[in-house]
C-alpha cells in the first residue's frame, strides 16, 4: 500500500510539473511580499531541535510574517513552548493523511515554504501541489523533489546540522547578521523545581545530585552497551554518596531500563523514569538534572537546548555534524573514530563499535572538573 501511495504521489507531482512547471525561482522572491511562511522540520526529535536556530532566524528575517511549523505530531506538545512560531501543523508521517495536509496548506495560502531536512519528500511535495510559490530545501539525498523546488540548496558535508539548515536561508539573505546559531528551549522554573524535589524524595534525600542516563537511541548503532551503563552507574554511586541516577526512556523501553537499574543497585538511588512522563515534560525534567550522560539521540539535543551539562558518546555518528554546537564549556564528548571504512551507519548488521568507548573514559570525563558531581 505504501508503494502504491508513493507512485500515486509521484504521478501527481509529475503531472503538476508538466502543467505549471517548478516553483518560482528564488530570484523572483521579494521579502516584502512574504506574509505567510511554512517551515518544515518533520523528522526526528534531534532534527527538530537543530531546526530551532533556522526557525528563529526566519522570524528575524521576516519579523512581520506569520510562521507555521509543520512537525511530527508526537513532538507537537514539546515544541509548543516555542514563542516565535505562530501556529503548529501536525504531520502524521509518510503518506498518512496527505489529503488532509494538502487542504490545510492550501487553505493557508503560504507565500514561502522552507524545508529544514533532506529526507521525506511528502511535506515539500504537498506544498508544491498546494501551490506554494517558493519552496527551498537542502540536501542531495532525495532526488524525487528536486525538479519542483525554487532552489535545491547544496548539502555541505562539513557543516554542522544547524548550519545546514541555515544554508537554506542563505539562499534568501546574503548577510548572516540576523542568523541565530543556538538552539534554545524555554523551561518552566516551577516544573523544574517540582521534578527536582520529586526525584530527590523518591530516593529519600532532601537534595540529591541528579545524573540522567539516556541509555537508548533512535538508531541502535548509536547506543552504548547496556552493561557499560550499569558499570558506570555503579562507579558513580560508589564514588558520590549524594548522586541519584535517573534512567530516561519511552514506555516501550521500560524493561530495558529496569534491567539497568537492577544491575546498578536494585532500587537504591536509581530511578527508572522510562514511560513515566510525557514528551511535553522532557525539557523540564532534563533541566532539573545536574548532568546527562547520553548517546547521540533526541534527548541529548533537548538537554543542550535547555542548558543542562552533558557527556555524550560518539562513534559511528559524527560529532562535527550532530554534536554540541553551543556552550562548549558545559558539554563534553567522548568519541572514537569509526573502526570500519566505510562506516555503514544505519545499514550496519552488526553494530558493535560503541563498545570501543570504555567505562573508565566516561567516568574520568565526569570527574574531570567540568562535570564534578560533588
Amino acid at each position: 500500500m505504501r508503494k502504491l501511495k508513493g507512485k500515486i504521489f509521484d504521478h501527481l507531482l509529475r503531472r503538476e510539473l508538466r502543467k505549471d512547471g517548478p516553483a518560482r525561482p528564488i530570484g523572483e522572491l521579494k521579502k516584502a511580499d512574504i506574509k505567510r511562511i511554512l517551515v518544515v522540520s518533520s523528522t526526528a526529535l534531534g532534527d527538530s531541535v537543530f531546526s530551532l536556530p533556522a526557525i528563529l532566524s526566519t522570524r528575524n528575517l521576516f519579523p512581520g510574517s506569520e510562521i507555521t511549523w509543520l512537525l511530527k505530531k508526537q513532538y507537537l506538545e514539546l515544541f509548543q513552548r516555542v514563542k516565535y512560531v505562530d501556529e503548529f501543523m501536525p504531520y502524521h508521517g509518510g503518506y498518512r493523511k496527505l489529503s488532509e495536509l494538502y487542504r490545510k496548506i492550501k487553505m493557508k495560502s503560504f507565500d514561502l515554504c522552507l524545508i529544514f531536512h533532506d529526507s521525506d519528500p511528502c511535506p515539500g511535495g504537498t506544498a508544491y501541489l498546494a501551490g506554494v510559490p517558493f519552496i527551498l530545501r537542502f540536501g542531495f539525498k532525495d532526488k524525487q523533489l528536486a525538479p519542483y523546488l525554487s532552489a535545491r540548496v547544496p548539502y555541505i558535508d562539513e557543516h554542522h546540522a544547524i548550519e545546514q539548515r541555515l544554508d537554506v536561508l542563505r539562499e534568501i539573505s546574503r548577510s548572516d547578521d540576523k542568523f541565530c546559531r543556538e538552539a534554545r528551549l524555554e523551561t518552566n522554573p516551577g516544573e523544574v523545581r517540582k521534578w527536582s524535589e520529586i526525584l530527590s524524595r523518591e530516593c529519600g534525600m532532601d537534595s540529591a545530585t541528579l545524573v540522567g542516563f539516556q541509555t537508548t537511541a533512535a538508531r541502535k548503532y548509536r547506543a552504548w552497551p547496556q552493561e557499560k551503563f550499569i558499570q558506570l552507574g555503579r562507579r558513580l554511586l560508589e564514588r558520590y554518596p549524594d548522586v541519584v541516577v535517573i534512567l530516561l526512556g519511552a514506555g516501550s523501553e521500560r524493561r530495558y531500563c529496569q534491567d539497568i537499574a537492577e544491575g546498578i543497585s536494585g532500587e537504591r538511588r536509581v530511578i527508572n523514569l522510562a514511560g513515566r512522563y510525557g514528551i511535553s515534560e522532557l525539557p523540564d525534567i532534563l533541566k532539573s538534572f545536574d548532568l546527562l550522560v547520553s548517546n547521540d539521540t533526541g534527548p541529548l539535543h533537548v538537554a543542550i537546548a535547555v542548558g543542562t551539562p552533558t557527556v555524550s558518546l560518539f562513534v559511528p555518528s559524527r560529532v562535527e555534524h550532530t554534536g554540541p554546537y553551543q556552550d562548549y564549556h558545559m558539554h563534553k564528548v567522548v568519541k572514537k573514530p569509526p573502526p570500519c571504512d566505510p562506516c555503514l551507519i544505519k545499514y550496519c548488521g552488526d553494530p558493535w563499535c560503541m563498545d570501543l568507548i570504555s567505562v573508565e573514559e566516561v567516568f574520568d570525563v565526569i570527574e574531570s572538573g567540568l562535570h564534578k558531581c560533588e
